[in-house]
């Protein structure tokens, strides 16, 4: 595990710490939450270490100013990850254009938690989560975020109908 949560390490830490563990293919679960990497940090760490962690459990990002762009790069290391369990990318303002890259994540891994809240993410975006959810083999999402995100009447009704669907969901904020 690496936990660097809530420290000053900005980009050109994470970049730092990125090219130190690199190689460390055998981490399972990365809490880098409270950091403002940026897109920059995001990249590096979707890059070079992400892209090589076959076995990546939790993804710990929150406040982290990725935006669209860091995410994307995010959502491309995390597409075949079938053992992520946990991704929380909270208040990082990444819209329904950074949500995008996310589908194949979570369509791909097993994810149990996932937080998305204050990303502005909209009813696309709330479309695309509800809709990669409820496309998996075997549903096991327990804990569903997706609070302050500018979701209206429509994507309260597709949230309504994951609700129906996912019998394990025993945690859901909007």
């Amino acid at each position: 595990m690496l936990d660097v949560t809530s420290n000053k390490i900005m980009a050109k830490g994470c970049i730092d710490i990125c090219k130190a563990i690199q190689h460390h293919t055998t981490l399972r679960e990365i809490l880098m939450s409270n950091n403002f990497i940026g897109p920059d940090g995001a990249r590096q760490l979707a890059h070079k270490v992400l892209a090589d962690t076959k076995y990546i459990t939790e993804v710990h990002l929150a406040n982290n100013g990725i935006f669209p762009d860091g995410a994307k790069e995010i959502g491309i290391a995390l597409a075949n990850k079938k053992y992520l369990e946990v991704l929380n990318l909270r208040r990082n303002d990444i819209g329904k254009e950074g949500i995008s890259e996310l589908e194949k994540c979570l369509l791909a891994s097993r994810i149990k938690e996932l937080d998305l809240s204050g990303n502005k993410i909209g009813d696309e975006g709330c479309r695309i989560v509800v809709k990669s959810l409820i496309d998996k083999p075997k549903l096991m999402i327990t804990s569903l975020n997706l609070s302050d995100n500018a979701i209206t009447s429509e994507g309260c009704k597709l949230i309504c109908s994951l609700v129906d669907k996912a019998r394990m969901l025993d945690n859901l904020q909007l």
